[in-house]
C-alpha cells in the first residue's frame, strides 16, 4: 500500500520526464487528498514513452481502444495516452486534475469508480463551502476593522488552498 509520502517517493524514483507521464486513478486520489492509500500505481504516458518502454522490453498488452498497457513493475502499470482534463504538479510530480480524474472514472464506470466520484464531489463541494465561508469571514472582519477607521470597506481577496500540497498548472 502507498500513502502520499511513499507514493511520492516511488514516483520521484521513476526515470521519466514529468512531460512524458502523469499519475491517474488511485494514485491521483491519494495525491489530491481524496483517499489515504492506494494499492498500486496507474500512470498515463505519452506515445513516445510507450514506444521507448516497448523497445526496452517491458511487457505490453493492448486496451480495447488500441492503446498500449505496459507492465512497468509489479506495482506500476502505464497506459498510453490515458488522460482527461489537465495535469497539475503536486509534490513535484504530474497528476491528472480532479475534474479529469472524475471523467476518467466515469468512463471506466465500475462500482468502485462511481464511489470514488461521489467521494471527490463531496470533498470538492465541502472545499467550496469552506472557501466561500473563509471569504465571507474575511470580508466581514475587514469591513468591521475599516468601519472603525471610518473608511470604505475593502474585502480580502486572498483564498488559501484547501488541499494538501502545492499545485500549479503543468503540461497540458
Amino acid at each position: 500500500m502507498f500513502d502520499k509520502c511513499s507514493l511520492l517517493q516511488r514516483l520521484k524514483g521513476l526515470p521519466f520526464s514529468d512531460k512524458e507521464y502523469w499519475v491517474a486513478a488511485g494514485g491521483a486520489m491519494v495525491l489530491h487528498g481524496f483517499r489515504p492509500q492506494t494499492r498500486d500505481i496507474d500512470l498515463g504516458c505519452s506515445t513516445l514513452l510507450a514506444d521507448r518502454l516497448e523497445r526496452e522490453g517491458y511487457p505490453v498488452s493492448f486496451c480495447g481502444d488500441g492503446t498500449r498497457r505496459i507492465q512497468y513493475a509489479e506495482d506500476v502499470e502505464i497506459y498510453e495516452n490515458w488522460i482527461e482534463g489537465t495535469v497539475e504538479i503536486i509534490g513535484g510530480v504530474p497528476v491528472v486534475c480532479a475534474e479529469g480524474l472524475m471523467e476518467m472514472k466515469r468512463k471506466l464506470g465500475r462500482e468502485k469508480d462511481l464511489a470514488d466520484i461521489a467521494r471527490i464531489e463531496k470533498v470538492l463541494a465541502a472545499g467550496k463551502k469552506m472557501l466561500d465561508k473563509r471569504f465571507s469571514l474575511c470580508y466581514t472582519s475587514c469591513h468591521r476593522v475599516n468601519r472603525r477607521k471610518k473608511s470604505r470597506p475593502r474585502p480580502l481577496l486572498h483564498r488559501e488552498p484547501l488541499m494538501v500540497g502545492m499545485r500549479r498548472e503543468g503540461p497540458g
